[in-house]
């Protein structure tokens, strides 16, 4: 798989379209809760996981925060049984 990305002014490279937005945003937040929290993948492992099987790049970093920023039902069941 071929991620396309350009230069930015801050020197890095970053996948053409910055930032996911609205829609796609959601699904990359859904997606990382059922990989990390139903699946039980790791952050790393989650990232690799969405870019192998969706093309979605995700850092570790942004994953962490796209898991801490949303509560999916997975997450809340288990905190009730917790």
């Amino acid at each position: 798989m071929v991620i396309v990305v350009e230069r930015r002014r801050d020197g890095k490279l970053h996948p053409v379209g910055g930032r996911l937005r609205g829609v796609e945003w959601n699904r990359a937040v859904n997606l990382a809760h059922q990989l990390h929290c139903r699946d039980g993948l790791s952050y790393r492992k989650t990232a690799a996981a969405m870019l192998e099987n969706l093309g979605i790049r995700r850092s570790v970093g942004q994953v962490f925060a796209d898991i801490a920023s949303f509560t999916c039902d997975y997450c809340r069941q288990d905190a009730a049984d917790g």
